[in-house]
């Protein structure tokens, strides 16, 4: 952690347990405000597990966490303040884009104009303000996404988790979504994100948490992780995605 940068996001002690299987052993971290902050790792290291952890999607068997000092270790997902964006676009398809976006804060009892007023805001910002009337399947995957990212930040979460945003895209579409993220990066929102995008982890992430086997096994700003790795683990791991 930065010294003298504040604390987001802390976790402490964390093990989650699926009968005998340890998906996550001993996890520690910290991620301070406005951070981007990317996971990365093998197959079934338990990155997405953490990940809904720290949502509220999934209870931890041992283990607490804290957003800005609250203790949110049992508190479910509408208690705590993230967006979350998925692999998946999970979008209503019988709903126009707008009507996407602007579903939680009409649950809020915003005004009409508050509504349209943030929609606006937030389709400009994924750059789609000429798509709000039209359904999710007239959009390509990548605008999908970018609707599911503005979804996300209707609320005005403090943090943005993502969860494989672009597993699910066509190559030719990942770009357009690496460049949404890349922009809100530049706005210093607080962001975790599960990825396999290595060249966006190495061009973007503040840090890089490399996990395996359920742990964290090292923890590194981008050059030093890719560069000039600590641990034996990482080496092999870096060894095998880029040769």
């Amino acid at each position: 952690m930065p010294a003298g940068a504040e604390s987001h996001l802390r976790i402490e002690g964390l093990h989650k347990r699926f009968g005998s299987f340890a998906a996550l052993s001993s996890v520690d971290l910290e991620v301070c405000e406005g951070e981007f902050v990317c996971l990365l790792g093998p197959s079934g290291c338990g990155k997405t597990t953490l990940l809904r952890i720290i949502a509220g999607l999934e209870k931890q068997s041992e283990g607490r966490l804290w957003q800005r000092g609250k203790d949110i270790s049992s508190l479910p997902p509408a208690g705590r303040d993230f967006g979350i964006v998925f692999q998946s676009y999970a979008l209503f398809p019988n709903l126009r884009v707008a009507e996407n976006i602007a579903y939680g804060l009409e649950n809020r009892s915003k005004s009409r104009a508050e509504v349209k007023k943030r929609v606006g805001e937030l389709l400009a910002r994924v750059g789609l303000s000429e798509q709000g009337e039209k359904f999710p399947a007239q959009l390509s995957g990548g605008q999908q996404q970018r609707v599911a990212i503005a979804r996300a930040l209707c609320m005005k979460p403090k943090a943005i988790l993502f969860d494989e945003p672009t597993s699910a895209l066509d190559p030719e579409m990942v770009s357009e979504v690496l460049e949404t993220m890349t922009d809100l990066a530049k706005t210093g929102m607080t962001m975790i994100c599960v990825t396999h995008e290595m060249g966006f982890a190495r061009a973007v992430a503040d840090e890089i948490v490399f996990m395996d086997e359920g742990e964290i096994v090292e923890r590194n700003n981008p050059a030093g992780f890719f560069d000039n790795p600590r641990q034996e683990r990482t080496r092999r791991f870096l060894n095998q995605i880029l040769r």
